[in-house]
């Protein structure tokens, strides 16, 4: 049974198809987590970077360095994580411990300035600041004592000097500074101590210019400066570690991706090879079985055979179909006889067929419908029951899909019967199918979509006003303004009705200006404020459970501002009802006048 294993390969290609597209998905899903891990852990390693970097501004005047080891601690954690998910890629790996080494050589760096720091003293009290201050004050005080404006005047300048140097930085100022303490010194040549507390200002000035030198006077010079490179080639290192992983990953995925569709194609196209030889010979059989039935039909001779050869499934139907024609044979033989009675009768009876057919045009194709839905139904509730017991079987389903298919074929012509026979909405059918530029009369328009709806309006006790130009021609969109004034109509009786009173829509246009103001509104139950902003939203509704999508008013908003290019307002009061404002400012209009 070639046809049968054939159909096999073809099912277990189309199963391996499938096996390969979920392995896909399982590697790309399994990719992308992985990604999103190593993206989160790269930014958490970035995060304690920037904190690392931090470091040399936030403690430079904090005596403790435990804040200093946690944060340093934090980055190491984050670099091993990250690590240990750069297992396979090298190059990453490479470059992160190349950016281990800058941060390392920035955190001895600033161990240095922290210490630099110490010595130097974290406030006034320790260290050489502390020791500079105490000179400062022992001449400042001796100064003062002395009772020698000119002496007091020099050391002022001393310590000008010395300020102006440390806040600018510019060699001239110390250089002076040099010049006026020597000055000093001469000038009290003859008094020992104060030569003696200049020396000791002088030489803790010195100390202390000499630390601050090393650890850097701004941020280019000194070990801060050095820091400041290594911050920045950490910086760059970051960067490059950051675009290798990314690089990686999208290799990575781009790679996985490749792979699975190269099998897909592998398999698909053995599948389309294999269905193609299947077609084909179905289809070849099928053609000359159908060619010989048209012969026979056609020639209305039943002595032809069919001559198919093979040792498939086809080659067997063939076999059957050559049988069945021997018994048609058989069969028209014994018929010929009864044939002329058979006329006759038809003729005698041929009147009131055709009374019976005339009265039964519209109820015959609906009755094969009902009855043919009531047999589907009756087919369904079996399936239902045999799935309820657990014995839903594929028999059960193939039989149930042959009677679906012929039963919905049956009840698809004969519903065409009865289609042809209904044509009272023909013309805004018509329009709303095939939308073209159109000129008509807008007030016999809207007037024609009331109509349509007659029926519900009647039932609701719903009443209408129209104030329109009855001789107002627009060239538009016909289909459009009966699709916007039917979903307005249809959205006041879905929304609009209120228990204990009449509903009543009005409807209002006016050209202004050569611009064409549309006004629809009724007195109904009106929109609350907060759906006003988002009542033009797509699936936005307040009668879900009762049938409403939601696309109403969405579709009014698209026809009205991209097919007519105008504008939409709408205003609504709770319980006041609701006015839509429809303003178009290019479309082609003329007023029609009887002696025109």
């Amino acid at each position: 049974m070639k046809l049968r294993h054939s159909l096999n390969v073809s099912q277990i290609l189309s199963v391996l198809t499938l096996v390969i597209f979920l392995t896909c998905a399982f590697l790309l899903y399994r990719n992308d987590s992985h990604t999103a891990l190593i993206h989160q852990q790269l930014l958490n390693l970035q995060k304690a970077m920037y904190q690392v970097t931090s470091l040399d501004t936030e403690f430079i005047n904090d005596p403790d360095t435990k804040s200093i080891e946690q944060h340093f601690q934090t980055y190491l954690q984050a670099k091993i994580l990250l690590s240990d998910s750069l297992t396979k890629t090298q190059t990453s790996i490479l470059l992160l411990e190349q950016l281990d080494s800058s941060v390392k050589e920035y955190q001895k760096t600033l161990y240095k300035i922290v210490d630099l720091q110490r010595e130097i003293g974290f406030n006034e009290d320790l260290g050489l600041r502390a020791k500079f201050r105490h000179a400062v004050h022992a001449l400042q005080t001796y100064s003062q004592n002395l009772d020698d404006k000119n002496f007091e005047i020099l050391i002022l300048e001393i310590r000008r000097r010395e300020k102006d140097y440390l806040l600018r930085i510019d060699e001239q100022y110390l250089t002076l500074h040099k010049t006026l303490v020597n000055q000093a010194k001469s000038y009290h040549q003859q008094h020992q101590k104060s030569i003696t507390l200049l020396d000791d200002y002088q030489q803790a000035l010195e100390q202390y210019l000499m630390l601050r030198k090393e650890q850097g006077l701004n941020k280019n010079s000194g070990l801060i400066g050095q820091n400041s490179l290594t911050k920045k080639s950490i910086e760059e290192q970051t960067a490059s570690l950051s675009k290798m992983i990314n690089h990686t990953l999208e290799q990575y995925a781009f790679n996985t991706l490749m792979t699975a569709l190269i099998l897909l194609f592998i398999v698909i196209t053995c599948k389309i090879i294999i269905s193609s030889l299947l077609h084909r010979r179905i289809a070849q059989s099928f053609f000359k079985m159908n060619s010989l039935l048209a012969k026979i039909t056609a020639e209305n001779n039943f002595i032809l055979r069919s001559d198919l050869t093979g040792d498939d499934e086809l080659s067997e139907f063939s076999n059957h179909l050559n049988e069945l024609i021997s018994h048609v044979e058989e069969l028209l033989t014994k018929l010929k006889k009864a044939q002329d009675r058979l006329v006759e009768d038809a003729k005698m009876a041929s009147l009131g067929t055709m009374v019976n057919g005339f009265a039964h045009e519209l109820n015959t194709p609906l009755g094969i419908v009902i009855t043919s839905e009531s047999h589907l139904r009756h087919k369904l509730h079996n399936l239902k029951h045999l799935l309820a017991q657990g014995t839903l079987k594929k028999e059960h389903l193939d039989n149930l899909i042959n009677e679906a298919d012929m039963g919905l074929n049956l009840m698809e012509s004969n519903l065409a019967r009865c289609a042809s026979l209904i044509t009272n909405f023909k013309q805004i059918a018509v329009h709303q199918q095939y939308d073209e530029l159109v000129e008509f009369n807008l007030l016999d328009q809207i007037k024609s979509v009331f109509q349509t709806y007659n029926h519900e309006l009647n039932k609701h006790s719903v009443t209408f006003e129209l104030n329109i130009p009855d001789n107002l021609l627009l060239r538009s969109y016909v289909g459009a303004f009966n699709q916007i004034i039917g979903m307005l109509i249809n959205n006041s009786l879905k929304h609009g009705l209120v228990p204990d009173k009449t509903l009543h829509i009005e409807v209002l246009v006016k050209l202004v200006s050569g611009a064409l103001h549309f006004r629809f509104s009724d007195n109904g139950i009106g929109i609350e404020e907060e759906m006003l902003k988002k009542v033009f939203d797509p699936f936005v509704t307040t009668k879900r459970g009762s049938g409403g999508t939601g696309l109403g008013l969405s579709i009014i908003y698209s026809l009205i501002t991209q097919k007519l290019k105008g504008e939409l307002e709408l205003q609504s009061v709770a319980g006041e009802g609701i006015v839509f404002y429809m303003h178009l400012a290019n479309i082609d209009y003329r007023y029609f006048f009887e002696n025109n």
